[in-house]
């Protein structure tokens, strides 16, 4: 899959408005450039990976990194925007667990202690 592929992909749906900030680009230059298939110079790729929470090896080859934790940094990312308590310790739990270790399940209202 070529560069701009991937990060339609990546955006999931989303507007090109949306990211094209995140991106350091105007929307009309970002359609532009997607719609153009132009691959963008090395810095503004980097700028773009790390946008959309991916590797620059991803957005250039299509495949998946092959180390998990570059994967994991973006989801993590992308949590800490939604500035979710839940949800973040949600991850954590999981991330726990897929990293072997044990965790308990969080409470289901922390600071409100049952009766």
């Amino acid at each position: 899959m070529k560069f701009w592929g991937t990060v339609e992909r990546e955006m999931r749906g989303e507007k090109q408005e949306f990211f094209a900030k995140s991106f350091g680009m105007q929307p009309g230059t970002l359609r532009s450039a997607m719609s153009k298939r132009n691959e963008p110079m090395v810095g503004r790729t980097v700028t773009i990976a790390r946008a959309l929470g991916v590797s620059v090896e991803y957005l250039v080859t299509g495949k998946e990194p092959s180390g998990l934790p570059l994967r994991i940094e973006g989801i993590a990312r992308r949590l800490a925007k939604l500035d979710d308590p839940n949800l973040m310790t949600q991850f954590e739990a999981l991330l726990a667990i897929a990293e072997g270790g044990q965790c308990e399940a969080p409470e289901a209202n922390p600071g409100v202690r049952p009766a």
